[in-house]
């Protein structure tokens, strides 16, 4: 059977570690054959393992919802399991609000239950056995039943709500990796964190005898540290803490990642620089009509013919169009663009004024490096007048 591309590397080379014959988790249900011959493969490239063949979407999610999980007093002995991711989050969240936490693959809701710093606890439940459970006893929890992939069309108010994004021993399971976390990803506010966990190839060496189930036809991937790293890190995510522990017989990764700060952070710095733009030029616009109203009849140079100077032009009025166009003369060191128009005013080679007296010559440009040269240039040619910069440093 053909391989597709490595989910984490997208290389498509490929080599077969270990095979295994297991029951189809459908096998009771009709035109299901009994046996799957399943083994998994890794990538030569970056060492992600994965089970080939698996099931599609759809036999996975008729697994789940169906699935009867296990029973609740199955659960008493992670009870100190749990204690310890939270206080692995909490150790390591930082100026977060503890606005909304929201958990994928929930179960019984029991990590979700001790997280009462929060103050909406969700969760994303395909097991319809987990779903009726929490439903049917009252838990101050809010709960969903569906897919993870299905949210954003049947559950659209959860894109980009949640603080903190858990995913305990479900990635695992998911058919692709790298298009399960972006689901997460979709879920969290920007700058928001995600832990996950997940069973460990370096930790399961080491454990004699797990308290899951470490080979089966649900464990789709099997993670190293490097490889989640790699594939987390790949999406864009900050590596907060990462780890891996045998610690009760639990062989297992655990990892806190931050989303970027995009949405939110790094566009209104961007809109905050385009307005200190557009604050320059209103600055620059003042200073030169200062210098045009002090200039007397000689010719007041501007030196410089681009963007810079138009957002200058373009400020001006009908009355201070004509005194600029009266007093000022634009001139510019590229051939290309002398003897054209800028905005209706025509742009001079700067030698056409060297025999002329010149009251001053102003520097249209924001950048230091071009209002250096341009200054040089100007000192040259007319050695005693003095240049106005229309974007001082300290403006």
């Amino acid at each position: 059977m053909t391989q597709s591309n490595c989910c984490i590397c997208d290389s498509n080379d490929w080599q077969t570690l270990y095979h295994k014959e297991v029951l189809h988790p459908l096998w009771w249900l009709n035109d299901n054959h009994k046996y799957l011959k399943l083994r998994y493969v890794i990538c030569r490239n970056c060492e992600y393992i994965k089970l080939h063949p698996m099931l599609n979407f759809d036999e996975y999610e008729v697994h789940y919802r169906q699935s009867p999980g296990l029973a609740q007093d199955a659960f008493d002995v992670r009870t100190p399991i749990i204690q310890e991711r939270k206080d692995f989050i909490l150790q390591y969240i930082n100026g977060v609000d503890y606005d909304t936490v929201l958990e994928v693959g929930p179960a019984y809701g029991d990590l979700l239950l001790i997280l009462t710093e929060f103050d909406k606890r969700i969760g994303i439940e395909p097991s319809s056995t987990y779903f009726d459970h929490v439903k049917s006893s009252n838990l101050p929890l809010e709960y969903h039943t569906c897919m993870l992939e299905q949210v954003p069309h049947l559950i659209p108010g959860l894109l980009n709500s949640a603080n903190l994004i858990l995913a305990c021993h479900v990635l695992e399971h998911a058919v692709d990796p790298r298009n399960f976390i972006n689901h997460l990803l979709s879920l969290a506010k920007p700058g928001g964190y995600l832990f996950i966990e997940v069973p460990s190839v370096e930790a399961m060496s080491q454990c004699q005898q797990s308290i899951f189930q470490t080979l089966h036809f649900g464990h789709v991937s099997q993670f190293s540290i490097s490889v989640i790293n790699r594939l987390c890190i790949s999406l864009g995510l900050e590596a907060i803490k990462v780890e891996s522990t045998t610690k009760h017989d639990y062989p297992i990764i655990r990892a806190l990642y931050r989303k970027a700060q995009v949405e939110d952070e790094v566009a209104k710095l961007f809109v905050n620089h385009c307005d200190s733009v557009d604050a320059g030029a209103a600055r620059a616009k003042r200073i030169l009509l200062d210098e045009l109203n002090r200039a007397s009849l000689n010719p007041l140079i501007v030196w410089g013919c681009g963007q810079d100077l138009l957002d200058i032009l373009v400020l001006l009025n009908d009355s201070e169009r004509q005194l600029f166009h009266k007093k000022a003369y634009i001139v510019d060191v590229n051939t290309g663009k002398q003897n054209k128009e800028l905005d209706g005013f025509q742009i001079h080679a700067p030698e056409t004024f060297s025999s002329s007296k010149v009251d001053s010559v102003v520097v249209t440009s924001r950048s230091q490096l071009i209002q250096s040269d341009i200054a040089k240039s100007a000192n040259k040619l007319f050695p005693e007048i003095k240049n106005i910069r229309l974007y001082p440093l300290n403006g």
